[in-house]
């Protein structure tokens, strides 16, 4: 089946830099105040080996020692209209999937025990292992890269959280630390300090569990053993220290990590709330654990990794308060003013009811995304001074709960000097948005939509965000699939036979996979692309065998001819399929066969339509459930679909059940592909359901049957009962003394009574043939002689004829003369 993949055409603001080339991490950007607002990985941060990372990959969270998401990599763009994704359906695991970590040309992920290596150009994996020693769990962070080596966060059962070791190559385990109980819920942080690598992360409880544990251990020794925070060797996983809290544990509270200190919150300790105060910030030496300095009765748990910027911590909390702290060199906190009062050293400002993700922060802005009761926002704060109620510049309504990291990109070069806030929210369909923001602005824009996973794909998403150096962003969302998003290098592609004859073809640039009919006439199809620039480059290849930059197909003496477009500009290259069908007019067979919950094209319970293969049964259906809709569409567009009662088929009208043999009408055609979707229900939900899809051919001389079996899993017969045989009625009469008056944006049609008929059907297109524009409209009374027809202004051709219908046959009479009239 065809997947749609919906891409916002709204976008004007972004991915146009993205594939000019890729600017890389360079040491950092100074924001004119001393501090670092772009910040590279240093030497010291990670080292990669074999030559197989640089600098532009996203190898940590947020690729950032002091986990502020801030890139020069052109991932935004001022002037494409919207992006495509690269990739069809790329589904890891059967359970959650880390967010995926950027290494050379790979992205690395992984899956309850299992690590997968990814081509990331194609999607394809390379390689894959069962690895680990415990289990990724919910894969709420992305792994570690660093000295060749990946690094993932684990449960063991019986064992606890604990850090492990994959080779980058082989993918084989290298160890793993001993267990610490409660769950890894927490980023993991690497950090090189005197030549050795040390990993950083803690332990929590999932916050409906938090108060059942107080409860359950209170008064005992083991109180405080839920929740850690410790450090290990990267060399070979043994512990360097560890710290508890009997009361506070550790979720989604990542390190921030210097060569003299280790940062991090904490929960509030509060069983009952995740707002009241009570949570505190440390500062630990990295090396030794031993505290440096904290601050204590913070409001609210943190639920976000600090994020450093110069000499000042950024972090936000559940209970919606934004912390700005200044930190020494050393590790010293600044503390709140004995009276309350804000100070330029610690400082703090109340923006909702909760902050789930890590904020960014750059020349003297900070993004911070809030959870309300009554809406969600991303919210631009003035960070340059003390923070209070005056801080907040403007807010941004978004979709839901911003939970992932988000990425802030500055491209190198944008005159407009504009960033560009990526981010995801925690609310299906899981897609990805854009704020675009410029120096000195005060007024609030809009959270443009610039990519909409659909069907399968569409999830809630709690990921954050990679970019490649060339600009291509990655991520996951609950769906399990990995998505890759670029923007669209063309706009529309046509072909046309070498008789002149245009095929149809619906061409999106987010849909990546089409059929095309072609009668026995054509030899061949030239393809024309539309909207590609100087930059991007077409290329074909027929069954296979490449053809270069020539744009026309042989087709052959094949029934089907598969033609492979290449579309490539820089790094970022898309494949589009079309298959070329060649029908005659004695064809018979369906091109779309597809039962769906709830009317959507995607999600096909039915096997994979197979030329050849006639029987196809659902695949288990809900209980309780019982209409779906059943989706057909020949593969000769003038060939005839009917649908027919078999077993336990719902009358929709009257309800009960219908007759065997009985035809179904047709609620709803597609505007893209014009195929029908029936809805088709359920007399007893303790029964299988089956219909009978028959098509028959352009020239009367095939007919061909599909049986369809909604399994209801309870009842009903292997083997459908035969189709009962019901005699046809006699066909009637030609429609005459057709007349078609026009009007503004109408035409209004009358005829004459034919004999025999139950009903008429009304075709109107824009040419003789009957082929471009077509829409076919039924009037279902036999004594109304009379429609009116929408169209859109210019020429129209109308021809009717007459149906008989009886005990579900429906016979047709022969077509009206062909009426020629122009709509005004």
């Amino acid at each position: 089946m065809k997947r749609r993949i919906r891409v916002s055409i709204a976008v004007a603001a972004m991915l146009a830099f993205l594939l000019a080339g890729a600017c890389a991490f360079a040491g950092s950007v100074s924001d004119g105040s001393g501090a670092d607002s772009v910040t590279g990985r240093s030497a010291a941060a990670v080292s990669a080996s074999a030559g197989n990372s640089s600098e532009d990959d996203w190898t940590c969270f947020q690729n950032s020692e002091n986990n502020n998401g801030v890139t020069t990599t052109r991932a935004a763009a001022p002037d494409a209209a919207h992006a495509v994704s690269l990739w069809g359906d790329v589904k890891i695991g059967t359970r959650s999937v880390t967010p995926p970590l950027i290494v050379g040309e790979d992205l690395y992920v992984a899956s309850e025990k299992t690590v997968y290596q990814i081509d990331r150009r194609t999607g394809n994996v390379k390689k894959k292992a069962e690895a680990l020693h415990g289990d990724v769990g919910f894969a709420m962070h992305p792994m570690v890269y660093a000295d060749g080596t990946l690094y993932a966060v684990t449960n063991a059962d019986g064992e606890g959280t604990m850090i492990e070791a994959v080779d980058g190559k082989t993918l084989q385990p290298r160890w793993h630390s001993r267990g610490y109980t409660g769950l890894g819920l927490t980023q993991l942080t690497y950090r090189k300090i005197n030549g050795k690598g040390y990993l950083y992360t803690g332990t929590g409880v999932y916050d409906h569990q938090r108060q059942r544990y107080d409860e359950a251990k209170a008064g005992s020794a083991d109180n405080g053993t839920l929740r850690w925070f410790f450090c290990v060797s990267a060399e070979d996983g043994k512990t360097v220290w560890s710290v508890k809290d009997a009361e506070r544990g550790f979720y989604w509270a990542g390190a921030c990590v210097t060569d003299r200190y280790v940062v991090f919150g904490s929960d509030n300790g509060d069983p009952g709330g995740l707002d009241t105060d009570g949570s505190v910030i440390r500062s630990l030496d990295p090396l030794t654990g031993k505290e440096i300095s904290r601050v204590e009765g913070l409001k609210g748990d943190f639920r976000s990794a600090i994020v450093r910027n110069g000499d000042f911590l950024y972090a936000g909390t559940m209970g919606g308060r934004f912390y700005r702290i200044r930190i020494g060199e050393d590790g010293t906190l600044a503390q709140p003013s004995a009276s309350g009062d804000e100070n330029g050293d610690f400082s703090y400002v109340d923006l909702g009811k909760s902050i789930r993700g890590a904020a960014v922060v750059y020349k003297g802005r900070a993004y911070v995304g809030v959870s309300e009761e009554s809406r969600c926002r991303y919210v631009v704060l003035d960070i340059s001074r003390a923070l209070n109620k005056n801080s907040e510049i403007y807010s941004v309504p978004v979709a839901g709960t911003p939970t992932g990291a988000p990425l802030l990109s500055v491209p190198e070069g944008d005159p407009s000097g504009a960033r560009y806030l990526y981010f995801t929210c925690n609310v299906k369909p899981g897609g990805i948005w854009c704020i675009r923001d410029v120096l000195g602005q005060t007024g609030a824009g809009a959270a443009e939509q610039v990519f909409v996973p659909e069907g399968a794909q569409a999830q809630n998403c709690i990921s954050p965000l990679a970019v490649s150096g060339d600009g291509i962003l990655y991520y996951k969302n609950d769906s399990n699939y990995i998505m890759a998003i670029a923007p669209r290098l063309l706009s529309g592609v046509k072909l046309t036979t070498d008789k002149g004859k245009p095929l149809s073809v619906s061409f999106q640039p987010g849909m990546r996979d089409y059929q095309v009919i072609a009668d026995d006439t054509a030899a061949s199809v030239k393809l024309a692309v539309s909207g590609k620039d100087g930059e991007t480059s077409c290329s074909l290849s027929v069954n296979g065998e490449e053809q270069g930059e020539t744009m026309t197909a042989k087709l052959g003496d094949a029934a089907e001819t598969k033609i492979r477009l290449r579309v490539k500009r820089g790094a970022v290259c898309v494949d589009y399929h079309f298959t070329v069908v060649r029908v005659t007019e004695k064809d018979a067979e369906l091109s779309v066969l597809s039962l769906t919950e709830d009317g959507r094209y995607d999600d096909n319970l039915l096997d994979e339509l197979t030329r050849g293969q006639d029987r196809y049964q659902a695949k288990q259906l809900e209980s309780g459930k019982d209409t779906y809709s059943l989706w057909v569409l020949p593969l000769h567009s003038e060939a005839e679909v009917h649908v027919y009662a078999r077993e336990n088929v719902r009358d929709p009208e009257k309800g009960g059940l219908l007759k065997a043999g009985s035809e179904l009408d047709y609620k709803w055609r597609d505007e893209m592909d014009d195929s029908q979707k029936y809805v088709i229900g359920s007399a007893d939900l303790n029964k299988n359901t089956v219909v009978d899809v028959r098509v028959t051919s352009k020239d009367k001389s095939t007919t061909r049957d599909y049986l369809v079996t909604l399994n209801r899993g309870k009842s009903g017969t292997d083997e459908p009962k035969p189709r009962p045989e019901v005699k046809k009625p006699a066909p009637p009469a030609k429609v005459k003394s057709v007349s078609c008056k026009a009007g503004r944006k109408k035409l209004t049609l009358k005829w004459k009574k034919a004999s025999r008929a139950t009903g008429y059907e009304i075709t109107v297109a824009k040419d003789r043939k009957f082929r471009k524009g077509k829409k076919k409209v039924r009037v279902d009374r036999p004594k109304k002689l009379t429609r009116t027809i929408r169209q859109k202004k210019g020429t129209r051709y109308v021809r009717i004829r007459a149906y008989a219908r009886s005990g579900g046959k429906t016979v047709y009479g022969p077509y009206s003369k062909t009426v020629r009239v122009k709509v005004r």
